[in-house]
């Protein structure tokens, strides 16, 4: 390569160097794109930034197309991700490309044969992938296809480019490539956008487009199905040519194939087309059947209507009595009773004109309707004397617990686990502290250089922590688990002033270390268990290489202790002489079940100790104490960040006890049984800096409504009225652990339910089902108060009515009718009760759902009563579908038995 071509590539000026190469022989040219991947490494790095930088690009991109002999090699230079920046001034269908002054890619290839141009960019297209850093890639392409015989690539990378950085809807008359590209585009998934609609049906009306030719590719698109956001402009479309009658009976076999699997904006369209057909000229009875039978076990509640309305006006007018009654039977077993009630009605409309086996079908379908449904179709009947009103209730699913995580069997294991939690939060913390304590007496050694190959090796995750107190690590799980490394795996000795100051440092630790009590002293914006928790870890990290392992260790996945395991390790802690820890202890006691067998007991009295005889009596009372749990509506002041913490306000149902009546050994938990308790009256505890919600209930697992009562403060951010707390999915888990913890269920669990229930993710709301299934399989689910709690979070305005029925219903769709009964029989009253003043407009949404939800479930569990306010909201009138709903749900109650 000369000097004179060499320093025009390193300036970027295109021109001049084109012109150079034009003067070379085709072996000096082939020398010369050999040379270029060199210079190009040779050039600084900071060539290829700044203003100059994009001339240099074009320079050795249209250099190499000029140089380089294979269509295969010139490809792979074309699309080299380094040589390409905005190159769509090359595109002659922007406004700028005019103002565009320097040479193209055709100008690089003006001497290249078209059937070599033509098989790079074929092969260049190949390498086209659908992200913006091939916006310029398809661009360069673009310029090349006049020399490539005037056609574009067809593939869909192509196809998807065009349509996101080229084509203009407005301008699709003008644009080269539309009449190769546009029938593509209704075959390749994601091609397109809304605004198309409109440009293409403009096209299409100007008649550079067969308007037959552009309804055929969208029906066909549209038959194909995809993603609703690809689909939607296809319908808009399709709405914009606005097809005649006579159009659509052509593709009406399409349109009814797409009814029974389609996106509903989709299906919506298709019935709609077939209606209207269908009102020009009757179509083929077997083709009413089909579209018939498709639209009614469609999900979207209004297209089965408007099948049961077209079916109900057409059925005597067309002839077609049986078909539209064989159609619709299937309804008679929907869950929404409304459509069910429907279906009746236009069987029992047209059932003296259908045919007798239509009518023995009819009967047979009609077996396991309610009595008053049933007593509409002419020869049903009522049920007979002995004939128990409702039907069974489905089942349960059996309740399987989650097993036990396995102890941390050696050091490496050890290692490997503190790896993967460190810095996961609470969540998991115990296990890993449970692995260091045993580790550390059962391999001191091992342990030691474990640790402190760990800390060599990511020094930025220990011994971090050096000239903070003891008191500003000993409550977070990371600054806990720097204490254990500390202590099992020092820092490297040093001397002079830096060994006195870590002299000073450690005799500074241990005039600051807690008494016993300091948990209970930590600042309010601490949650309790927490307080508690890290104390008994502080209480561990003391212990380190004394104590062969912790009292408290859960054997359930829950937290509960087996009390056989528990009597074992205390009586071998006494054994071996060892003291039990405080914390330890107290956490123990919390976590035995309320049932303990004799021959556990007798062990137990054995032991000698202060310990063992606080948990031996522990162990023998009638159960552990459980203090009285009532909501109170609390009114708090907080703020939407650090800054503002004081200036909004929010009304939260929170957990206010009693006193309980502790034993002496319990003592140390008074605070835990005591709520609210914090030192911030007009705020909540400060829940940003701790993660793993779930460490509540398996701190507290024989006493689930205590620890319901400790973690409404963070669930009831869940529904984000006011920004006052952010979602997390740990209070996912958190709101499962509480369902498989053990103890009564009361007020507080129903509130957190009730909260969970309206969590404004899917995931959370998937979460609180499987919660709400746990607890009413195990016959623990606390209904009444569930219902009461939904009742009051709605008239506080803090959750969302059709969330919670939408959990309930897929609670229904497991088997919890009888459950979700009794919820909506408590919740309903004071919800009907506070709606007499509104108009139904006003009503809370999702009203009228929970009503269907009430309705349906009393009619299968074959429940009676009087609801309050019930009657009031029925005797409205009014074709509203609350009143209606209220109308079924009065006459389901007050059925005769």
């Amino acid at each position: 390569m000369n000097a004179d071509l060499r320093e025009a590539l390193s300036a970027g000026r295109s021109r001049e160097a084109l012109d150079l190469i034009g003067k070379l022989g085709a072996a000096e040219r082939r020398a010369v794109g050999k040379e270029l991947p060199g210079l190009m490494r040779a050039l600084p790095d900071q060539s290829w930034h700044g203003p100059s930088a994009g001339p240099m690009r074009d320079t050795f991109l249209l250099a190499g197309l000029a140089t380089i002999g294979g269509a295969a090699a010139a490809a792979s230079w074309l699309a080299r991700t380094e040589l390409l920046w905005w190159t769509r001034r090359w595109d002659v269908r922007h406004p700028d490309a005019a103002a565009h002054q320097g040479p193209t890619p055709l100008d690089a290839v003006a001497d290249r044969p078209d059937e070599w141009v033509a098989d790079v960019v074929a092969r260049a297209a190949g390498r086209l992938r659908n992200r913006w850093q091939h916006q310029a890639l398809w661009f360069a392409i673009a310029a090349l296809v006049p020399r490539a015989g005037g056609t574009p690539p067809t593939g869909d990378t192509f196809v998807l480019g065009w349509t996101e950085w080229a084509a203009h809807p407005d301008r699709l008359a003008d644009d080269p490539f539309t009449d190769t590209l546009l029938p593509r585009v209704f075959e390749v998934d994601g091609a397109g956008h809304e605004g198309w609609a409109k440009g293409v049906a403009e096209l299409t009306a100007s008649g550079r487009v067969e308007r037959s030719d552009v309804l055929n590719w969208c029906v066909r698109r549209l038959l194909r199905g995809g993603r609703v956001q690809d689909l939607r402009w296809f319908c808009l479309l399709h709405d914009e040519l606005a097809p005649t009658p006579e159009e659509s009976a052509a593709r009406l076999r399409d349109l009814v194939r797409m009814l029974p699997a389609a996106p509903g904006t989709v299906a919506d369209l298709a019935l709609r087309e077939i209606r209207r057909v269908d009102e020009a000229s009757p179509i083929p009875l077997a083709t009413f059947a089909e579209a018939v039978d498709a639209a009614v076990f469609r999900p979207e509640k209004r297209l089965v209507k408007s099948a049961l309305v077209w079916t109900g006006k057409t059925a005597r007018q067309h002839g077609r009595q049986d078909a539209a009654t064989l159609a619709v039977l299937p309804l008679f077993t929907s869950e929404a009773l409304d459509l069910r009630e429907r279906a009746v009605k236009l069987v029992a409309k047209h059932a003296a004109e259908t045919s007798a086996e239509t009518r023995e079908a009819v009967l047979a379908a009609s077996a396991d309707l309610p009595a008053d449904l049933r007593a509409l179709i002419p020869g049903a009947g009522g049920p007979g004397e002995d004939e128990e009103p409702g039907l069974p209730a489905d089942s349960l699913p059996p309740y399987s617990p989650p097993a036990p995580a396995p102890p941390i069997g050696s050091v490496a294991e050890l290692a490997e686990e503190v790896m993967l939690w460190h810095g996961g939060g609470w969540s998991g913390f115990e296990r890993v502290m449970t692995g260091i304590v045993e580790q550390a007496h059962r391999d001191p050694e091992g342990t030691h250089k474990a640790l402190a190959d760990l800390a060599k090796a990511q020094p930025w995750n220990f011994y971090r922590a050096y000239g903070e107190t003891y008191a500003e690590l000993s409550v977070t799980p990371r600054g806990l688990l720097d204490l254990a490394v500390q202590k099992l795996a020092p820092g490297p000795e040093t001397t002079g002033v830096r060994a006195l100051a870590a002299a000073m440092r450690v005799r500074f630790k241990q005039l600051t270390r807690p008494s016993p009590g300091f948990w209970e002293e930590r600042p309010g914006t601490v949650p309790l268990p927490i307080r508690f928790l890290a104390w008994r870890m502080r209480e561990a990290v003391d212990g380190l290489g004394r104590i062969p392992f912790l009292l408290a260790t859960p054997t359930e996945a829950n937290g509960l202790i087996d009390p056989a395991v528990l009597v074992d390790r205390a009586l071998r802690y006494e054994a071996e002489g060892r003291e039990i820890g405080r914390a330890d202890l107290v956490q123990a006691l919390l976590r035995t079940p309320r049932a303990v067998d004799s021959d556990t007991l007798k062990r137990a009295a054995g032991l000698t100790s202060a310990e063992g005889g606080a948990l031996a009596g522990h162990l023998g009372a009638d159960g552990p104490p459980d203090p009285e749990i009532t909501l109170a509506q609390v009114t708090l002041r907080h703020g939407r960040d650090p800054w503002h913490r004081w200036n909004r306000e929010s009304v939260r149902l929170l957990a206010v006890s009693r006193p309980a009546a502790l034993s002496p050994a319990l003592e140390d938990a008074r605070s835990l049984f005591a709520l609210p308790q914090s030192e911030l009256p007009d705020g909540l505890p400060t829940h940003d800096f701790w993660s793993g919600y779930e460490v509540v209930p398996r701190l507290l697992p024989a006493h689930r409504e205590l620890a319901a009562a400790h973690l409404l403060p963070v669930v009831s951010g869940l529904p984000q009225v006011d920004g006052a707390a952010a979602a997390r999915g740990d209070v996912g888990d958190a709101v499962l652990a509480l369902a498989e913890a053990d103890g009564p269920a009361g007020p507080a669990t129903g509130a957190v339910l009730a909260y969970a229930a309206s969590d404004k993710e899917a995931a959370g709301r998937a979460i609180a089902v499987e919660a709400l299934l746990v607890l009413a399989s195990r016959g623990l689910l606390p209904a009444a108060d569930l219902g009461r709690a939904v009742a009051t979070l709605v008239e506080m305005d803090v959750v969302k009515l059709n969330r919670i029925t939408g959990v309930l219903g897929e609670a229904v769709h497991a088997g919890a009718h009888a459950e979700v009964w009794e919820i909506a029989r408590a919740a309903l009253p004071p919800l009907l009760t506070a709606n007499t003043a509104r108009t139904t407009a006003n009503a809370p949404r999702g009203l009228t759902d929970l009503l269907q939800l009430a309705a349906r479930c009393a009619e299968r569990v074959g429940a009676r009563a009087d609801l309050p306010g019930l009657a009031e909201l029925a005797a409205r009138g009014g074709s509203s579908r609350l009143v209606r709903e209220a109308v079924r749900l009065e006459r389901t109650l007050s059925a005769e038995r």
